[in-house]
């Protein structure tokens, strides 16, 4: 790249001579060559210098025809986009991305005639391996934007448009692009085979896009639920159209292969000199799948290949934000939110401006951390900030800072809480035209409990914990603070319910003695289970506690079991029983009944009817344990800890 002095004086970036003719035209023959100058863009992105390599990527090629450029241009307007939620962001990005795929396919192979036009729509002349084989390497990459153009462009419509029109249109454009990068891989299979193993011919630049191309994109099939039968209709419709779900196992296979990790070594066989361009992206998504993925699935998780991946990568950007925030995933995934407390806050000074989304992110993680740690004021005082800056769940977050407050005490707390409770239903907005499916359960959550809090007369049981439990944040609680926290709060807390045992409407004039009973019960339970059998990741440090609790598993399954009893006395908070029967499969599990475990979570996923006064079965924050039930039950007699 060189500078050019503008008459003002400015100085401006353009596209070196390496893709222009003598004249200065640009040759789309040499385009490929440009991926030389792109590369330290991408890595100055992933760095932290976010604002400068948008910089760079725009001035870098002005008149807006060079392939690579266009494409680095796309994918950080995509990434905004995907941070934010805004409509704004999302239609700027949509218009960047159609930029990439018109330059894309101005590069591309050409059909030579109508008559083969209309021959491709039952050949597979203009669209196989042997499609790719005739491409030069100009088309093959081209071939490749393109294609990695429509999954930013479909993703980015369907969040923009949110309706059921726009996502059968783009499933389509979706299903056309996988079967692309099928094909593409094919050709790579057939030409490392007649070249003896490998065709050294082909750059490792195409080869990780392919491989991360078919890798994501088979990744991402995996993940919907096997039973097709309780899947939702979108579920269904997608894997109709594309024909499989994807092979876990093998996806994630193809993407370790991008960077050459493996099981056995800790350091790749790819080196940074040999790497292709979508390395760096495919470990990022590697990450993401290990340390955000697993929250809702078990299969293929592996701490410690993400742990890998990141020491590696974090020698290479020590201050990419991306990776201060996969290690404090790893961190809070280990029970230890206190030292991944810290590298959230270094996000947040690390982050410029142009991209506050990074920081929402971060104070959401460093939300849950206080949570995991019974920490309510800390927990209140990034909410409060949440609801001041951001605007992705403004429901959430004031639902998240009131129930902190009323579950600190003090009466001060308790006036801002019932002030805060009151604006939660009301604040039951969608963005970008729909809310994602578990952001709409919280939403949903948030808005009954406020409501619940307003007719009880300004009261919740353990309001936070309940809401914990539900961010996760519960699973990654340590051991000491789940003995000497936690549980002695339920027990005060069970221990004034207990008081109205012979009466039930002596308690609070009969409001919510039923359901207080199970929640109490079922938190206990919980934490009762964590402390007898720590989560699967956990740190040796974060399973240790001064205070010893025998018999936790048998009082887990003892409050389990009360919660069930009481099922039907309970008036609002129903799905309790259905979260009971989830956390019992799971208990079993943890003592190898994988009988008894299937018997439970088979319960949830039968669509059941278990309790007789609730709404035609329906229940709180049922998407989320669907989902969650689906992968636990995915797991049982895989020797995978739940």
């Amino acid at each position: 790249m060189m500078a050019q002095v503008n008459g003002n004086g400015t100085v401006q970036t353009v596209v070196s001579s390496v893709s222009r003719d003598e004249n200065g035209v640009y040759v789309p023959a040499r385009a490929i060559e440009l991926i030389s100058e792109t590369a330290p863009i991408l890595n100055m992105f992933l760095s932290g210098q976010m604002r400068e390599a948008e910089e760079k990527a725009k001035n870098g090629d002005p008149s807006s025809e060079t392939l690579y450029y266009a494409m680095g241009q796309c994918l950080i307007e995509a990434f905004k986009a995907f941070m934010s939620f805004d409509n704004d962001d999302l239609r700027d990005a949509i218009a960047v991305v159609k930029h990439a795929g018109a330059i894309s396919n101005a590069h591309r192979r050409r059909i030579s005639s109508f008559a083969s036009r209309v021959a491709g729509f039952v050949s597979r002349s203009n669209s196989g391996a042997s499609w790719i084989k005739g491409m030069t390497d100009v088309e093959r990459h081209a071939e490749l934007c393109y294609q990695e153009h429509v999954l930013l462009k479909g993703a980015l419509s369907i969040l923009y448009s949110g309706d059921w029109l726009q996502f059968i249109k783009e499933a389509l454009n979706l299903r056309s692009a996988n079967l692309s990068f099928r094909h593409m891989n094919e050709f790579l299979r057939e030409a490392d085979a007649a070249a003896g193993g490998y065709d050294a011919s082909l750059d490792a630049h195409f080869r990780s896009g392919v491989m991360y191309g078919v890798g994501i994109n088979s990744l991402i099939l995996s993940l919907l639920p096997s039973r097709v039968v309780t899947a939702s209709l979108a579920d269904r419709i997608i894997v109709q159209m594309f024909g499989y779900q994807g092979d876990r196992t093998e996806s994630l296979d193809t993407l370790y292969r991008v960077g050459g990790w493996s099981v056995t070594n800790n350091e790749p066989s790819v080196t940074e000199a040999e790497e292709g361009l979508r390395r760096p992206i495919t470990d990022v998504a590697l990450l993401m799948f290990h340390l955000l993925v697993s929250k809702y699935t078990y299969k293929g998780v592996d701490l410690s290949m993400a742990k890998k991946i990141l020491d590696w990568n974090m020698q290479r950007y020590p201050d990419g934000v991306f990776y201060l925030f996969a290690r404090g995933r790893v961190l809070a995934s280990q029970s230890l939110p206190e030292l991944a407390k810290e590298y959230y806050l270094k996000m947040i000074v690390t982050c410029q401006d142009e991209f506050k989304s990074l920081q929402h992110i971060s104070l959401w993680e460093l939300s849950c951390c206080a949570m995991s740690l019974h920490d309510m004021t800390g927990s209140a005082e990034y909410w409060q900030t949440l609801l001041t800056e951001a605007n992705w769940s403004k429901c959430v977050y004031t639902y998240g800072l009131a129930c902190s407050l009323a579950q600190a005490g003090g009466e001060q707390n308790l006036e801002e809480a019932k002030n805060l409770m009151s604006k939660v239903p009301g604040l039951m907005q969608r963005i970008a035209g729909k809310s994602i499916p578990l952001e709409a359960c919280l939403h949903k959550f948030s808005a009954r409990k406020s409501r619940k809090f307003e007719a009880q007369g300004h009261r919740l049981l353990l309001p936070a914990m309940e809401f914990s439990y539900h961010l996760l944040s519960m699973n990654y609680a340590p051991r000491r603070i789940l003995v000497s926290a936690m549980l002695p709060d339920i027990e005060a807390a069970l221990a004034r319910i207990n008081e109205h045992e012979a009466d039930p409407s002596g308690y609070y004039n009969g409001r919510g003695y039923w359901d207080d009973y199970c929640l109490g019960h079922f938190l206990r339970a919980v934490c009762l289970r964590f402390v007898a059998h720590a989560d699967k990741d956990a740190a040796p440090e974060a399973k240790v506690s001064s205070e010893n609790v025998p018999d936790a598993e048998a009082r887990a399954f003892e409050s389990f079991q009360r919660v069930l009893d009481a099922a039907q006395k309970i008036e609002v908070d129903h799905y309790l029983v259905y979260y009971t029967h989830y956390e019992l499969g799971r208990l079993y599990a943890c003592t190898g009944n994988v009988e008894e475990a299937r018997r439970h979570l088979d319960i949830i996923l039968s669509g059941k009817v278990l309790v007789h006064k609730a709404d035609k079965g329906k229940y709180s924050m049922e998407s989320a344990l669907v989902m969650r039930t689906h992968a636990a039950m995915e797991s049982l007699g895989h020797d995978v800890p739940l």
